[in-house]
């Protein structure tokens, strides 16, 4: 009898322990997350490193995320529940890491030649002639380190940064044209 009994305890331990692994693993696959690229630009030209971190609008979908931008100006989201998000950026993190100034572009109160970048650091293309508010400049930035673009103040706190994304699962693709 004694035997019968300790049978069924460890079948129903079994039993039990199994549907707390099956529940367990049941969570979130990837197909309800996000899934999201996009290049991230400042006056036409990439963004070449810093950080973005994500700040959710409604307080109960957790805690902000923290994302890098490639040396490409690329951003890549991956894992994060869909939902509204206020975007904060920050270049300042490649430039304590000392990749030194991007080069200088034209604009407002300057010439219409572009200043050489570094030395080590690719040439600019001597053609920069473009359409709209100036030359842009396609990315030099072969050696895919990180390279510092100073961009507005209003990007860098989650009080001031007018970038907010709504973020749906699957995959999308959306670019971000950070302007003065």
């Amino acid at each position: 009898m004694m035997k019968r009994s300790m049978c069924r305890s460890g079948l129903l331990l079994a039993i039990f322990a199994m549907t707390l692994v099956v529940c367990g693993c049941a969570g979130k696959n990837d197909s309800d997350r996000v899934q999201l690229t996009g290049k991230v630009s400042y006056k036409g030209n990439p963004v070449t490193g810093g950080d973005v971190t994500l700040h959710p609008m409604s307080p109960s979908k957790g805690t902000p995320t923290n994302l890098k931008i490639g040396a490409d100006g690329i951003l890549t989201i991956t894992g994060v529940d869909p939902g509204e998000y206020k975007m904060v950026i920050n270049t300042d993190s490649v430039k304590a890491a000392g990749s030194g100034p991007a080069p200088s572009l034209p604009g407002k109160g300057s010439s219409d030649t572009v200043k050489a970048p570094p030395s080590g650091m690719p040439q600019p293309p001597k053609d920069l002639a473009g359409s709209g508010s100036g030359p842009k400049i396609e990315s030099t930035n072969t050696s895919k380190q990180p390279v510092f673009v100073a961009i507005p103040t209003k990007y860098k706190a989650v009080g001031t940064t007018p970038l907010t994304i709504t973020l749906v699962k699957g995959k999308q693709e959306k670019d971000f044209e950070l302007v003065d």
